[in-house]
């Protein structure tokens, strides 16, 4: 057992004799691993080969050292996730964390520090290789609203397809609502209003059966995109209960009925008629479902004894009792995916909750939480692109967000606090760099003149503007600095344009068009406006400045009041609103014409942005609530990083991806908060150590 020296932990010394006694030959693996963060997405794997081991080995222990973490200190649920099992498994379903005898499983790589876990079990793989396995966890980001606030409703389809049947709003309603991934339209009305029902299939391919309208119900439905027309009933009127699979292919479990609170039962449909399944372990209610009819997952809900964390999985004859790890006990909560790559979220213990889990067909994983805690809510979609709506939380919920793969950049950027600002405000502008910035004008209360510089460290008193202004735009450098656009009073926009010599700011040629809550981009002698309010419109039109004066732009594709950075030649809009919806569409202008750009993950408004068209960072923002999401663009598509840890917005702005400031904004009070962003070193490296014993 001379091997044993390799391994630094002495606490495994004692339990390896305990299990072993004196005997079969020991041997430990050692391997010290260094990992970059860009080589791991979510979805797909990161392997690191780590050694091979005799065939009918016993797998002891694995144990963790990490040298130089990723991160630390960072208050979420973002680090990779460690799972230990073979190199090369058999199993044809195999998916994330399926990998056959995984004796090391879920541990985040962001704190140094060892991790210890136990596993027995013979390896009996003709490749017996053992490999090291990275991913990523998923993020919730709000999308526009449902059309109205509702709890209890049937869901089915996907992200970017979504159907939500009846529910409850004052009493149990017949509304159908179809999603696009950005926006909600209504669909045919149902013949029976419900709520608490099971639903399953695709947009334009669902059933919906039972549920409550004042009393228990039988009838089903079926949805062809359009119309919703009478299916096969179910035997006994019942609701609580739960459902998936397809339209010719649907499961609904559990629930209540007249005569038993919790049952046992579930049900099986062909697109015809409902045959009865095989019978749960454990009769339950409100839990959630996901998956299809042979291959389906149920997990928590209410029991006898109360809530519970139960896991069952369905082969299309019978149920078996399934790991449940440490999620949450809850109720109403709704989930989305497959059996071997589920998600839950949402729910009820004793209080609306956010919580998220995911489970790879054998373990369950956190992730990261929902922004708004609630139950009853609606849920579909595939663990790696989600969807969450309505909802209750003492009131009914409108509230939809997806959830989307966490990116890289989560592992190599982060925001940190800085100085505070003198005079707390928000919706001003802001511009220059991280260590040579600008903020003036805004909201205190009452309208501010104040500008204010700042030099990596402190915030220092610069000259007032001519007036107090706030919902203007701004860019340029802290000693070239541009002011346009905004309001002085009332709702009344301007077209003043000031000019900021490092000193004092003077006036520079008006607008053409008053704005206010416009976008902006460029330098002092070099600028760029665009859309905003005019007074009548929410406006597409730009304007662009020569260091004098404005003259005519290309005009927006959707006149809007919104936020943007870039050149008077390389320009970017990203999301807004006008007042009836919150866009996620960002446009691209190329000094004579906008053009459509990829959509954000989140819709926002109000929002700090900054930075270059192809390198440009959008955070914090308003969508149905103050939030903190952090969006990076490349030129190609937009990824989600480390939110701010402040969430607010009428945000001021400067900087780029590599380092920007964010100072002030509006949450309950006006903010004189200032954060700062930058990039870390996505390399983390660690020593695993694995102890197997063999004869």
């Amino acid at each position: 057992m001379s091997d044993l020296a390799y391994n630094p932990y002495n606490k495994i010394y004692k339990t390896l004799e305990d299990q072993l006694g004196a005997p079969d030959l020991t041997r430990i693996i050692s391997k010290t691993v260094s990992i970059d963060a860009t080589d791991i997405g979510f979805g797909t794997e990161k392997k690191i080969s780590i050694g091979e081991i005799p065939a009918e080995s016993v797998l002891m222990h694995a144990a963790v050292d990490v040298i130089n973490p990723f991160f630390q200190g960072i208050d979420i649920n973002m680090g990779a996730h460690l799972s230990v099992g073979l190199e090369n498994a058999e199993d044809s379903e195999d998916e994330l964390y399926n990998h056959k005898a995984i004796i090391f499983d879920d541990h985040h790589i962001g704190e140094a520090g060892e991790t210890l876990s136990t596993f027995s079990g013979k390896i009996n793989n003709s490749d017996n290789g053992i490999a090291a396995y990275f991913r990523l966890p998923g993020v919730w980001v709000s999308d526009n609203n449902m059309p109205v606030s509702l709890y209890g409703v049937g869901s089915s389809g996907t992200q970017s397809a979504t159907l939500s049947n009846g529910g409850h709003v004052s009493t149990w309603v017949v509304n159908t609502y179809e999603g696009n991934g950005s926006s909600w339209t209504t669909g045919g009305s149902l013949s029976n209003a419900r709520r608490n029902h099971g639903s399953g299939g695709t947009q334009s391919a669902t059933f919906t059966a039972g549920g409550w309208n004042g009393a228990r119900m039988t009838p089903c439905e079926e949805y062809n995109g359009s119309s919703w027309a009478a299916g096969g009933s179910l035997s006994t009127a019942q609701y609580h209960h739960r459902g998936t699979g397809t339209l010719s292919a649907g499961l609904i479990a559990g629930g209540n009925t007249s005569t038993e609170s919790w049952i046992d039962d579930s049900y099986e449909y062909n697109g015809i008629a409902w045959t009865t399944g095989g019978l749960l372990n454990t009769p339950v209610r409100e839990m959630a479902i996901f998956g299809t009819q042979t291959a389906g997952v149920t997990a928590c809900g209410v029991v006898s004894g109360g809530y519970t964390n139960a896991v069952e999985e369905y082969n299309g004859t019978s149920w078996s009792v399934a790991n449940s790890g440490s999620i949450d006990s809850r109720e109403n909560l709704a989930s989305g995916g497959t059996q071997h790559s589920g998600v839950i979220f949402g729910g009820n213990y004793s209080g609306y909750v956010t919580t998220c889990e995911e489970y790879g067909g054998v373990n369950w994983h956190t992730s990261n939480d929902m922004n708004v805690a609630r139950a009853y809510l609606g849920g579909t979609g595939l663990q790696s692109a989600g969807i969450s709506f309505a909802g209750y939380d003492g009131s009914p919920r409108s509230n939809t967000e997806m959830y989307n793969p966490a990116t890289l950049l989560y592992l190599i950027s982060s925001w940190s606090i800085g100085q505070s600002l003198n005079t707390a405000r928000g919706d001003f502008a802001g511009c220059g760099s991280q260590t040579a910035g600008l903020s003036f004008g805004g909201n205190t209360g009452a309208y501010s003149n104040v500008t204010e510089e700042y030099d990596g460290t402190i915030w220092t008193s610069g000259g007032n503007m001519p007036n107090p202004t706030e919902h203007h735009s701004g860019c340029g450098t802290q000693t070239a600095g541009l002011s346009f656009g905004g309001r002085l009073s009332g709702e009344d926009p301007s077209n003043n344009t000031y000019e900021y010599d490092g000193t004092s700011w003077t006036t520079g040629g008006n607008l053409s068009t008053n704005r206010r809550r416009n976008g902006g981009g460029g330098t002092q002698n070099s600028g760029l406006t665009f859309g905003g309010y005019d007074g009548a419109t929410y406006t597409t039109t730009s304007e662009e400045y020569n260091g004098a004066s404005w003259s005519g732009g290309g005009a927006l594709n959707t006149g809007k009041l919104v936020q943007g950075c870039g050149t008077q030649t390389a320009g970017l809009a990203i999301g807004g609103d006008d007042n009836t919806q919150f866009f996620k569409v960002s446009e691209t202008y190329d000094g004579a014409s906008w053009s459509l750009g990829p959509d954000l993950n989140a819709v926002i408004r109000l929002q700090g942005t900054c930075g270059p068209q192809n390198a440009a960072l959008s955070f914090g923002g308003y969508t149905h609530n103050t939030v903190g999401y952090t969006e990076e663009f490349d030129g190609v598509s937009w990824k989600v990083t480390l939110p701010i840890n402040s969430n607010r917005y009428g945000i001021a702005a400067g900087g780029d991806q590599v380092a920007a400031f964010g100072a002030g904004g509006y949450s309950s009070t006006w903010a004189n908060t200032s954060e700062e962003y930058n990039k870390q070193d996505p390399t983390g490296s660690f020593n695993l150590y694995l102890t197997y014993s063999y004869k």
